[in-house]
């Protein structure tokens, strides 16, 4: 199926909507959108690409718009996939921002965006900076971990995400301890020639 290209202005530009994907056979969509990413790639990531992965996100149980977002992003060349996965967190971040008091919606679309993108290890840096840096309660990050766990991304991914992930989490527990009892964490213990040094200065 041939894909068209928008008409500029007005309210003919949404012609290139959703609408284009889903009135196409299911086993066509994947793709018409292919091809509309490559042909039209500013009206598709506006129209489409962006609308449905912002839904799927929310709402990933009651679609099948996670499922054809992955076939879909398997599909793309390797630029593509990157430059899409990359609109994905913006939209994962909007997601976030909007429910940052509601775990139940901030672990549903996390979740959903790992069962929608395939990431290998380099994406991985960005799925670290976004969960285990940003302003979720503990409760998200300990279910995010959970959820990389089981989501299907690549061991070397999955093993590099959790060194990392706990080594921000042991780092955060270090400093709120020492905001809260200083008294608490003691200073590393002197070591002379591989000695301990009792007290008073070192030699």
């Amino acid at each position: 199926m041939a894909v068209r290209a928008p008409s500029r202005g007005g309210d003919e530009e949404r012609a290139f909507d959703a609408e284009l994907i889903l009135f196409v056979p299911e086993e066509e969509r994947v793709a018409v959108m292919v091809e509309a990413c490559s042909k039209h790639s500013r009206s598709f990531v506006a129209h489409v690409y962006r609308p449905f992965l912002s839904y799927a996100l929310q709402h990933p149980h009651a679609t099948s718009l996670p499922a054809l977002l992955r076939r879909f992003l398997e599909e793309v060349d390797l630029a593509k996939r990157v430059s899409m996965i990359r609109i994905g967190w913006e939209e994962l971040e909007k997601v976030l921002a909007a429910n940052h008091d509601n775990n139940t919606v901030c672990v549903v679309a996390l979740e959903s965006f790992l069962a929608t993108c395939p990431m290998q290890v380099e994406s991985m840096v960005d799925f670290i900076e976004r969960t285990m840096t940003c302003d979720l309660s503990k409760d998200v990050r300990k279910q995010v971990m959970q959820s990389v766990y089981r989501c299907n991304l690549s061991d070397d991914a999955k093993r590099w995400y959790f060194v990392q992930a706990m080594q921000l989490e042991s780092t955060r527990y270090v400093h709120q301890e020492s905001l809260m009892s200083p008294s608490r964490v003691q200073p590393p213990a002197r070591v002379c020639f591989g000695i301990p040094a009792k007290d008073g200065p070192l030699p």
